[in-house]
């Protein structure tokens, strides 16, 4: 079974099944309350699992039972400590034969992750490949991030070849393109065009 899901700053995801029509009156099929707002959904590319990023930097998994029953599983990733960064993008890589997928999140903080699901089994389990400041400002600026130190990302999304690249938006009004290479753990930004 498919679902689309939907969430909102007020902690609350609604799940309806794709193949019948979505309907307020009728409700939907799962209804999941969190312990604080939403700001992205993801779900998994081979697995009966929904992430769910919040505000406070979290990202929680749900689980789909064949019965129809959703359960909260564990926390895959916890925020740092001392972050005050809410997660701002969660995008899961096009499934690859023969390589785990990858997840990446982006943050307020101007900072992405990229993970890959080490899980044999129904679980995501997420295994850290790479944290990094993606948009640095060229100089301080009172415009964009926080005291200039960064530009938030405001979403990520993998390229729908299923290659290794990537692209992040920011508050600093730019797009960039990046390769993640999963050998050495790094990110480099790849010069692009958004003209023909």
């Amino acid at each position: 079974m498919k679902y689309v899901a939907a969430g909102s700053l007020s902690r609350e995801v609604d799940i309806y099944p794709v193949d019948q029509s979505v309907s307020v009156n009728k409700g939907p099929t799962f209804h999941i309350t969190m312990n604080g707002s939403i700001r992205s959904l993801a779900f998994h590319p081979t697995k009966p699992v929904l992430l769910i990023g919040l505000m406070t930097g979290e990202i929680f998994q749900w689980r789909f039972h064949p019965s129809d029953k959703v359960e909260k599983c564990d926390r895959p990733k916890e925020p740092a400590p001392e972050s005050e960064s809410a997660v701002t993008a969660l995008k899961f890589a096009p499934a690859v034969p023969g390589r785990p997928p990858y997840l990446i999140a982006s943050y307020t903080s101007g900072e992405i992750e990229i993970f890959r699901d080490v899980s044999t089994g129904d679980m995501c389990a997420l295994e850290n490949m790479y944290t990094g400041l993606v948009h640095p400002p060229d100089s301080p600026s009172e415009n964009f991030g926080s005291l200039g130190d960064y530009a938030e990302i405001w979403s990520a999304a993998w390229s729908c070849e299923g290659t290794d690249r990537f692209a992040t938006v920011s508050e600093d009004q730019t797009c960039r393109v990046w390769r993640f290479s999963e050998e050495f753990g790094s990110v480099s930004e790849v010069p692009h065009s958004l003209l023909p």
